[in-house]
């Protein structure tokens, strides 16, 4: 572990030659690769070449794609997403969250963009309920309209909902994304929708944000009532 920890390469290739089990866990349940991955290690590549399966998961539920994405490690990232034995790439941590759901929240979008063109599921929520289309639509500073759009094109469900009764529109509408909104809207998001207290996406539209943007959110609902 520590020669994955602390980056020593060639200590890492003398104790794999002498027979050192790449799939060895340590107490969390984790490889020399999640740690080597974890630092940004050199080691971790020379693991990926020496280990045949990628499907150990540490005691948080996640594996080690999971892990690349959470470390914005992208360069391994695309080593594990073109393993032969890379892990499933719908896998659930012990949150509910796949790997996309983690680059979303991470504004990865780049890697979010990767995971969806090699097949994963844009729609398995969370244990909170959230979709990857729920977390794009409520997005940081700013919604990415590309890729609420991309998760639409690929067979996003606008009406699901999470565990409070709301659906992507909700979080566009409570953040003040008009492009977003535009595009659920588009896409058959019911704007009268109602979450689990009786509250209507026009209600999230009174909040915090720039007033005119929130104003044609509202023009925007209403045409569509």
């Amino acid at each position: 572990m520590d020669a994955a920890i602390y980056g020593r390469t060639r200590q890492a290739l003398e104790l794999l030659d002498g027979g050192a089990d790449p799939q060895a866990v340590d107490e969390e349940g984790r490889t020399a690769l999640f740690h080597a991955i974890i630092q940004g290690s050199p080691v971790a590549f020379l693991l990926l070449e020496r280990t045949n399966r990628l499907d150990a998961v540490d005691a948080q539920g996640e594996n080690v794609l999971h892990v690349a994405v959470r470390y914005r490690q992208k360069r391994c990232f695309y080593a594990i997403l073109n393993h032969p034995g890379r892990p499933d790439l719908n896998a659930r941590t012990r949150q509910g969250a796949t790997a996309l759901l983690i680059a979303v929240f991470a504004r990865q979008n780049d890697l979010a963009q990767e995971l969806v063109r090699a097949g994963a599921d844009v729609n398995i929520a969370d244990d909170a309920g959230v979709t990857p289309l729920m977390a794009a639509a409520a997005a940081g500073k700013r919604s990415d309209p590309h890729l609420v759009k991309s998760f639409l094109e690929h067979g996003a469900n606008v009406h699901a909902k999470d565990v409070m009764g709301r659906t992507a529109l909700f979080y566009a509408a409570g953040k003040g994304w008009v492009d977003t909104v535009s595009l659920l809207l588009d896409a058959g998001a019911s704007s009268d929708a109602a979450d689990a207290t009786g509250h209507r996406v026009m209600d999230y539209t009174f909040g915090d944000g720039i007033p005119e943007e929130r104003e044609r959110i509202r023009r925007l609902l209403s045409m569509r009532q």
